[in-house]
């Protein structure tokens, strides 16, 4: 046997060798299962909030002017925020019949027996400083909801409900009955 042949019979051998350990690879693929799970929600906080809130006996004399810049005697009504993004923000407002002389305020029913010239003012006590927020049109101020527990009003608006009478009317006494929506404004 030549040397040439000699060299071609051991390339041929050393290629089948090759060849053979590459053919006892595993070719093919395997299915594993996985499982997904969660939630999605439309709200980033949880809100408790008073659905509703009761004036009692308020006497028509000290009704406060609607004009009013101030809650002289206003009631306490806290929006509270729970589980909310970190930094998460929010406004609300009140959205409800406006008082036919007054706009900015929501209007008493119109029943028999019902109180007139009489309607429910609101303020946004939020805050250092209180301002009026016009019913349908106002939003609060610009809330932290999501500030950690300690950082001032963290997961609260405040806002304040008073009994008051339009500008140049003059309020009978009788029943209050009004509705209203709160509309929480994400931002």
């Amino acid at each position: 046997m030549n040397a040439f042949a000699k060299t071609t019979l051991c390339l041929a051998f050393t290629a089948a060798l090759l060849s053979a350990g590459t053919a006892s690879a595993y070719t093919g693929s395997e299915v594993h299962e996985l499982e997904l799970s969660g939630s999605v929600e439309s709200n980033p906080c949880k809100v408790v909030l008073p659905s509703t809130l009761a004036f009692g006996d308020v006497n028509v004399n000290s009704l406060q002017l609607s004009s009013a810049t101030t809650s002289a005697d206003g009631h306490t009504y806290e929006i509270d925020f729970t589980e909310c993004m970190a930094d998460q923000m929010a406004q609300v407002s009140i959205i409800g019949t406006e008082d036919a002389k007054d706009s900015s305020i929501l209007a008493n029913g119109t029943d028999e027996g019902a109180a007139t010239n009489v309607g429910v003012a609101f303020w946004d006590t939020t805050g250092a400083t209180e301002a009026k927020l016009a019913v349908n049109s106002g939003v609060t101020k610009s809330a932290n909801v999501g500030a950690a527990e300690g950082e001032g009003t963290a997961g609260k608006i405040i806002l304040k409900a008073t009994l008051v009478k339009p500008e140049d009317k003059v309020a009978t006494a009788g029943t209050i009955q009004a509705t209203a929506q709160v509309q929480i404004n994400y931002l």
